[in-house]
């Protein structure tokens, strides 16, 4: 019975450790998952904006090695070579936060590993420290010991009873050890495998260092040739701006005035509807009838406060516009932005502008198109004696220009993504600039925000 009371504390001692032992370890890979999973969303983040920067600059290297068969090197050749070279250090930076991100999570995992190391170690001196105790106990090595070392049939049940528990003690000890260990070898294959990550992450940056290296070295090459052609190119570029200013003098004209007739005829189509009533008024009065009792139109609410829609058709239309915001789509199928909206330096005279729309760089013979449905409310010349068309679409208007040709005329219906015109090509060139604006009344709107990613 000594020996069993022996047993019986040490089966008892081991029951706390091991559970102290558990909650440790569950705790252990709870956090390790919690902190996994936080920074693979970290990291599929990243992913992503590493794929539209990529994406960016396989359009910038498209139109890029357009530019490049010219003979004769352009301003806008390297504007886009420093829009490459911005993209490519944007990339660079996404890698870099990858590797970072990536690193803490390799020393998150490997601490993981070291603890989980530590405690199996300890569970295995433990387990050892039993087997060796039990077996210095005379007679419990043996089932057929134990029965007939009994003094009496209710001690020997006793002692089958414990050495059946001892057993399955046993057993369950080894079955945690090797339930550690898979855990341990699964993590470090995790481990394994964010190392492997980690090289291919720091090739790619490596490469894109080389790249960059390149792409800086043709933007000097290609500065120090524009340099040695800078009295034609001044010429050229104070021509081209101040074209660009009369431009848009010529479009704030255009829209003032589209602005102004529109406004007049939603005063003058207020005063008639006012009118009316009262003339409906003063009629349902004599006849007897009521006003609450009398039909009135339905009417459309508008999301915001026009002055130029008044119809109820302008002001669904102008509520459409508004709900697409952030989905329009494109002028051209294809396009890079060269001048974002707002105001900007230019990249070779450093002169600031302000910019009323963007300047989209489209291909050789490119279509344009209306980005919703509206009317032509006006078609122009510019300074450089292309076309310019404007469209309305209720309370907003949108402008399109450079148009070599036009296929629409004053007061006619387009629909979405219909053709308006083909892009002027500018001579010598393979690309060619269009300038697209958005405007609310007299007030002009960032195009950016309204239409869909690219």
């Amino acid at each position: 019975m000594e020996k069993c009371v022996i047993l019986k504390q040490k089966s008892n001692k081991m029951k706390p450790q091991k559970s102290h032992f558990l909650s440790i370890l569950f705790l252990a890979i709870f956090l390790m998952c919690g902190f996994n999973s936080f920074a693979q969303k970290s990291r599929e983040s990243l992913e992503a904006d590493k794929k539209r920067i990529e994406k960016e600059i396989k359009a910038l290297n498209t139109e890029l090695n357009k530019t490049k068969k010219d003979k004769n090197l352009s301003a806008k050749q390297l504007s886009l070579l420093k829009k490459k070279i911005e993209e490519r250090e944007k990339l660079i930076k996404n890698i870099n936060s990858q590797v970072g991100l990536l690193n803490k999570q390799i020393d998150s995992t490997q601490k993981n590993i070291d603890v989980l190391q530590k405690q199996i170690d300890q569970l295995k001196r433990e387990y050892a420290k039993v087997i060796c105790t039990l077996y210095r106990q005379q007679g419990l090595n043996s089932q057929w010991t134990l029965i007939f070392s009994s003094k009496n049939f209710n001690d020997a049940f006793q002692k089958l009873q414990l050495f059946e528990a001892y057993s399955k003690y046993r057993k369950e000890q080894v079955r945690q050890i090797q339930s550690k260990e898979t855990v341990l070898d699964s993590v470090n294959k995790q481990l394994e495998s964010k190392k492997i990550t980690q090289v291919v992450l720091l090739s790619q940056e490596e490469q894109q260092k080389q790249k960059l290296a390149r792409e800086q070295q043709q933007k000097q090459k290609s500065l120090a040739q524009i340099q040695t052609e800078e009295k034609n190119l001044s010429q050229k570029l104070s021509k081209k701006r101040a074209e660009a200013q009369k431009l848009q003098k010529q479009i704030q004209q255009m829209i003032a005035a589209e602005v102004r007739k529109r406004q007049e005829e939603a005063r003058r189509l207020a005063a008639a509807k006012k009118a009316k009533e009262e003339a409906e008024a003063k009629a349902r009065k004599e006849q007897g009838v009521s006003n609450a009792t009398a039909s009135k139109p339905a009417t459309v609410k508008p999301k915001e406060n026009y002055t130029m829609a008044a119809t109820p058709e302008e002001i669904a239309l102008s509520n459409d516009f508004i709900q697409n915001k952030g989905r329009l789509p494109w002028p051209t199928e294809k396009a890079a932005i060269l001048s974002p909206y707002g105001e900007y330096v230019h990249p070779e005279s450093k002169g600031k502008n302000f910019n009323n729309g963007i300047t989209l760089l489209t291909g050789h013979g490119s279509s344009v198109r209306s980005i919703f449905d509206g009317t032509v409310a006006s078609i122009g010349t510019g300074p450089n004696g292309q076309k310019v068309v404007i469209i309305s679409h209720g309370e907003f208007m949108t402008v399109y220009t450079n148009l070599e040709t036009v296929s629409v005329k004053k007061g006619s219906k387009v629909k979405t993504k219909q053709v308006i015109g083909i892009v002027h090509d500018t001579e010598g060139e393979k690309q060619s600039e269009v300038n697209f604006q958005i405007w609310k009344a007299t007030k002009s709107q960032n195009p950016a925000v309204w239409l869909a990613p690219l």
